[in-house]
């Protein structure tokens, strides 16, 4: 289930993936830029949410 959430937000452009070719094998994701200004709007609405709810 997280697994197809962030293959929804790579496929999205939110974030990109890094595979590490180690043993056991080393997955690593990075927002991009829209991922990062997505952030900044997420965050905004968590701060209404803590304040209205």
């Amino acid at each position: 289930m997280l697994t197809e959430r962030f293959k929804e937000l790579e496929s999205e452009g939110i974030v990109v993936r890094k595979v590490y070719p180690e043993i056991p094998v080393r997955i690593e994701y990075e927002l991009t830029e829209k991922g990062q200004e997505l952030k900044i709007v997420m965050d905004e609405i968590q701060k209404w949410a803590e304040r209205w709810t």
